[in-house]
């Protein structure tokens, strides 16, 4: 090991011990082929304290040769315990895929006493608390609780649409919408299988399809689909302008279209404009998502299409608001309230409160005609599709 990795590890022993679970890394250190079979002993002697074992595995780190430094980073990522490895590398990127599905790191659970020293690295202030108990699974009622315990929780979709050039549009402030959502997903325990910008309508519908036949569903609790695109009267706008519905997309999450995902909550996070009225508010440069919309995803359903909640940015028939530098109220609100909140609140409760802060948000739009600027406000929209049941994350679970 060189000498600057064992300064490191020598500098922050002592933040090192508090934070680090010994149990977690215990579970995938013999993998690793860092320390022989009898250092494994040693830290897992029940005679000695957590501390003393902690102590006993990081100073024998540096001996374990040149690659052990980042093997055991690697080991903390593959253990959850993100904070202990950002200690040891700051440069960390919550992109984790090189380990695969169902071993990639998720970035879930810190304690309410470890929020100080810690963030997502490359998405400053975005910590997923831990869950302290268990809801749901073989504990609650299976008919009025999802079970949400698999690990990964669940695959999801991301698609942000930013540039549109053939109208010479662009959904300023957009970029940072992304990586935000990114980080909380992972954060709840979710891998993100797809995670695309700047799609054509049949781009983005082969993508929904694929990611609907996705063979990691059938391991999985849950799903996630989110959508941050312009919308109009005919629904969400690929950058070529051309349409999905809403109801178009909901179909192919049916119980018949997909069967790995039956009996389990599929989340829809749909941020784009579902009209062109607007709510009146107070004053900041904002943009609009779109047009008008008015999405009729309820009719004609059949009782195939259930288990679905759809988290909408805005209320039918109005647009949805759009900071040109801070990005989407919606998705601001969302990722503030799920990483602080999911850990103890279901889905509805933290949609509501997504809408209550959401709506403390004040802006100003010009009106293209006359230049007049309008005082604006958004209230979003939570609503579900047949039955469901109560849903909780456990995050760090």
């Amino acid at each position: 090991m060189n000498k600057k990795d064992i300064e490191t590890i020598k500098q922050n022993r002592n933040r090192l011990i508090g934070c680090i679970e010994l149990i977690e890394i215990l579970r995938y250190l013999p993998n690793s082929h860092i320390f022989l079979e009898e250092d494994l002993q040693k830290f897992e002697d029940a005679t000695l304290t957590e501390e003393d074992r902690l102590l006993n595995l990081l100073e024998s780190l540096p001996n374990r040769g040149p690659k052990a430094f980042r093997g055991f980073v690697d080991v903390l990522m593959q253990a959850q315990q993100l904070k202990a490895a950002w200690i040891l590398d700051p440069q960390i990127s919550p992109d984790a895929q090189r380990y695969g599905y169902g071993d990639q790191h998720q970035f879930a659970g810190l304690d309410e006493d470890q929020q100080d020293s810690c963030t997502v690295p490359a998405v400053p202030g975005i910590v997923v608390k831990k869950s302290a108990q268990l809801y749901g699974g073989t504990i609650f009622d299976s008919d009025k609780v999802y079970k949400m315990e698999s690990k990964p929780r669940g695959l999801a979709l991301i698609i942000n649409n930013i540039e549109f050039p053939k109208q010479g549009s662009r959904r300023d402030g957009a970029e940072k919408d992304d990586p935000a959502l990114k980080a909380l997903l992972e954060g709840l325990g979710f891998t993100v299988a797809v995670d695309e910008k700047n799609k054509t309508a049949e781009e983005m519908w082969n993508l929904i399809k694929d990611f609907a036949n996705h063979p990691g569903h059938a391991n999985a609790d849950c799903s996630v689909v989110s959508i941050m695109t312009h919308g109009d009267e005919q629904g969400y706008c690929g950058v070529d302008f051309k349409k999905l519905t809403y109801l178009e997309i909901y179909s192919i999450f049916g119980h018949r279209s997909c069967p790995n995902l039956r009996g389990k909550p599929k989340i829809f996070l749909i941020q784009g404009c579902r009209g062109s009225g607007e709510q009146i508010g107070v004053p900041r440069k904002i943009g609009i998502d779109g047009g008008s919309a008015s999405l009729t995803y309820q009719e004609g359903l059949e009782e195939d299409y259930k288990d679905m909640f759809a988290f909408f940015s805005t209320l039918d028939g109005l647009t949805s608001i759009r900071d040109h530098k801070a990005g989407c109220w919606f998705i601001k609100y969302l990722v503030e309230v799920f990483s602080e909140n999911a850990h103890k609140d279901h889905f509805h409760d933290l949609c509501n409160e997504v809408n209550r802060r959401m709506g403390t948000e004040t802006g100003t739009l010009e009106d293209p005609d006359t230049r007049e600027l309008k005082k604006v406000k958004q209230s979003a929209n939570y609503s579900t599709q047949g039955h469901v049941k109560t849903l909780y994350f456990n995050p760090g679970l």
